[in-house]
């Protein structure tokens, strides 16, 4: 990754990239935390270092569990079911953390 940060000189970075399908995180969890969350922190360590001026992570609703009726809101609270769930909600931590620690510029979307 560092090669085409380095390449590219990108001045955002969008992440899209994720493992998904909660039935293959029961099966088999590892992917889905190394990819899902070790994967964004090595994406907001090179946003660090090269100085990014926005990091936007893509996640999920399931970050939020299941709801009987209503709609959640982005203050609700984190509620994750599944391995998978699991390891967006982590990495949606992390991402605030860069945020309150480095003061990088994020953004998190959480759709279905």
């Amino acid at each position: 990754m560092k090669r085409i940060f380095k390449k590219f000189r990108p001045d955002a970075v969008i992440n899209f990239a994720a493992e998904s399908h909660v039935d293959r995180s029961i099966a088999s969890a590892s992917p889905f935390i190394k990819t899902n969350f070790l994967g964004v922190g090595i994406l907001l360590n090179l946003a660090l270092e090269f100085k990014i001026k926005k990091f936007l992570q893509i996640s999920t609703d399931e970050v939020y569990g299941s709801i009987l009726h209503g709609s959640f809101k982005e203050s609700s609270r984190l509620d994750p079911s599944s391995p998978y769930a699991a390891s967006k909600a982590a990495a949606d931590g992390l991402v605030i953390a860069y945020y309150k620690t480095h003061n990088l510029p994020v953004l998190i979307t959480r759709s279905s």
